[in-house]
């Protein structure tokens, strides 16, 4: 789907001006739930980056598992893990200052 509209650039400007916009659409399904790959820029440079968004939309895959999350608690609180790493980035870190 390709929408076009007007919207004031820049934005949180009091001299912006009413820009032309372009924006295509792009809806996925995968089992129950639906995904959106979307790609605006300004009419102007709209054509400019579209060979951009064609060749990721023609690429695009989704992953047969999610990534693994690593959730690191920066609160007094940290668990042993993380703490763990914590200390492991910090020596590396210190070791490549060295």
């Amino acid at each position: 789907m390709e929408i076009t509209y007007k919207m004031p650039l820049p934005l949180n400007n009091v001299n912006a001006q009413m820009s032309p916009i372009r924006e295509r659409r792009i809806f996925l399904k995968r089992d129950e739930k639906i995904y959106e790959l979307v790609y605006a820029a300004t009419e102007e440079d709209y054509e400019s980056w579209l060979p951009a968004f064609q060749t990721l939309v023609r690429t695009f895959t989704f992953r047969e598992e999610p990534a693994k999350q690593v959730v690191i608690n920066l609160l007094r609180n940290q668990s042993n893990e993380a703490k763990g790493l914590l200390k492991r980035n910090r020596s590396s870190k210190n070791a490549k200052n060295l």
